[in-house]
């Protein structure tokens, strides 16, 4: 069998792992969605009662998790995060 021939056969199983991630894709955007929403409520609160809308502290906890759960581009991923909500207020 040809790596053409290989490939022809295993389009349909790809198609399904491609459907697979769309779907954690999707899931993935919503959560963000829902984080950036409950972070923004937080910051409101805050601000409400003089305090300041971003807890530093906070951040560098969400950074540190996200970068022992998934090394340097978890880092990034963290700092996007957290940039996301902040460029949405």
């Amino acid at each position: 069998m040809t790596n053409f021939d290989k490939t022809q056969a295993d389009g349909p199983r790809i198609a399904v792992l491609r459907g697979q991630i769309d779907a954690v894709d999707d899931t993935i955007i919503r959560l963000i969605v829902e984080r950036s929403e409950m972070s923004r409520r937080i910051a409101a609160m805050r601000s409400a009662t003089g305090g300041t809308g971003v807890d530093l502290g906070g951040e560098y906890k969400t950074i540190t998790k996200f970068h022992q759960a998934l090394g340097k581009n978890g880092s990034a991923l963290a700092s996007l995060l957290l940039r996301s909500r902040r460029s949405a207020c």
